[in-house]
């Protein structure tokens, strides 16, 4: 039935604001579904960038919605912020699954070595490369 009165109430904008308005209106649509189908890319950048500036973050891997981080030593408040940045990336998303994320301490050389050779990496601290 809501699809049905929202095709009515289309065909009947379109007839009245002639081909000029039909260009732009799917033009606005176009631009609307890529900010909404980006979304989760953005809200995960938006994850990195903000974790990324916490002195005590190592590495930051990417597998599909899940976030891995590496912190040198697990402190509460470092948990809180980092929950914290996630809801609000969460809130952002309009649809999609959201973003879950894994707290690492205590990483072996051997789990850095496959955390870096695995796909995903998106942000890492010069000093943990220097040192592999």
């Amino acid at each position: 039935m809501g699809a049905l009165g929202l095709g009515l109430a289309l065909y009947l904008s379109i007839s009245r604001i002639g081909t000029g308005g039909l260009v732009f209106l799917s033009l606005a649509a176009l631009l609307l579904y890529r900010h909404v189908r980006n979304g989760p890319h953005k809200a995960q950048e938006m994850f990195v960038q903000r974790i990324a500036k916490i002195p005590e973050v190592r590495l930051i891997a990417f597998q599909d919605h899940h976030a891995t981080v590496v912190v040198d030593r697990p402190l509460a408040q470092l948990y809180g912020r980092i929950n914290h940045h996630l809801r609000v990336c969460n809130q952002k998303l309009f649809f999609g699954q959201p973003m879950t994320v894994s707290v690492l301490h205590e990483v072996s050389a051997e789990q850095l070595q496959k955390l870096l050779a695995g796909p995903g990496v998106e942000y890492v601290r010069e000093d943990v490369v220097e040192k592999i």
